[in-house]
């Protein structure tokens, strides 16, 4: 699959090529079938983004900003989209230009403060199915910079496509195993949601940061007790 550049240069080809083919349109991020709302309402479901700080990785066209508003009219959330397609970014600023949209690698972005959501839907896909080892060993490195952009009391999102399919649009797609993904979760905390319930052929991985908890009660510290 090659070294990190190669899958950036890669992936920056492949979504090119899409745009090229569709401009300003879901296919052009890898995506049909006009499900992007449902995607975001699953991945924030559970998190309270009032005046909340939000880091939006592979932010395609900023569409992530039409579902927050919705969730926040008031707009008391921080928003920042960055993109390693420089189209893209270039089309989420004419948007949205009230907002920050930066063309950034996750690995080389370096912000000037921590975000209490850093999220992601579908930056895996474009990953080489053929050479999964490599690919797994990708998203664990990806997951742990998510981490390191993330506040300790926060939590990344991850929106991902699952391998219990009953068919593949594109064979070139990377389709994750959720057991193999959630063993990485594992790896950096014990507070993790894997949901696959909404759409049965993609799968959304929440892992909060903070997985403390009270001894006396052996409850997460973060988790709401009624």
């Amino acid at each position: 699959m090659g070294n990190d550049q190669e899958i950036r240069a890669n992936t920056v080809s492949k979504y090119r090529e899409l745009y090229e083919q569709y401009g300003v349109d879901e296919r052009s991020l890898g995506w049909t079938k006009n499900k992007q709302q449902i995607r975001f309402a699953q991945m924030f479901d559970k998190l309270d983004i009032i005046n909340a700080d939000i880091l939006d990785i592979g932010c395609g066209f900023g569409d992530l900003l039409k579902y927050l508003r919705r969730r926040d009219p008031d707009e008391t959330f921080g928003y920042v989209g960055i993109d390693i397609v420089p189209e893209f970014v270039e089309v989420a600023k004419e948007k949205n230009p009230e907002y920050r949209f930066l063309n950034e690698d996750i690995f080389e972005y370096e912000p000037f403060r921590k975000f209490k959501y850093v999220v992601e839907c579908g930056c895996f896909t474009g990953l080489d199915p053929q050479h999964e080892d490599e690919s797994y060993a990708f998203v664990e490195k990806f997951i742990g910079r998510m981490l390191e952009l993330c506040t300790d009391d926060g939590a990344v999102v991850c929106h991902f496509l699952s391998d219990k399919v009953d068919y593949r649009t594109f064979a070139t797609d990377f389709h994750i195993a959720p057991e193999k993904i959630l063993a990485i979760a594992y790896k950096f905390s014990r507070r993790v949601v894997l949901d696959n319930s909404v759409l049965p052929f993609e799968a959304c991985l929440t892992i909060y940061k903070d997985d403390s908890f009270r001894p006396e009660t052996t409850v997460f510290n973060q988790a709401k007790i009624d």
